[in-house]
């Protein structure tokens, strides 16, 4: 446990039904937000914001058999982006 509840005691029907009762809650919630909206746009660059991962291969002459790709989005993907990364996820970055 990394923290408890002790001491933080509620002295309104109003608080105890908040949805981040305990200041720990409340206090990394805002450090999540500060980090998502304030550290990573400071700390992103291009490549971090253009490149999209996919899970498939473009360069093969195959369906997804997942159906989550139709051959019209899977064309678009071709002609607009290329291959920068081989891998287990191809990185595919805006030509």
């Amino acid at each position: 446990m990394l923290y408890r509840e002790a001491g933080q005691l509620s002295t309104s029907y109003a608080m105890e039904r908040r949805t981040f009762r305990l200041r720990q809650d409340r206090v990394g919630l805002w450090l999540l937000l500060g980090f998502a909206f304030i550290a990573v746009p400071w700390l992103g660059n291009d490549y971090w914001f253009s490149a999209i991962l996919l899970p498939l291969n473009l360069d093969r002459e195959s369906v997804d058999a997942t159906g989550r790709w139709t051959p019209e989005m899977l064309a678009a993907i071709h002609e607009h982006y290329k291959l920068a990364f081989r891998d287990t996820i191809f990185t595919y970055v805006p030509r």
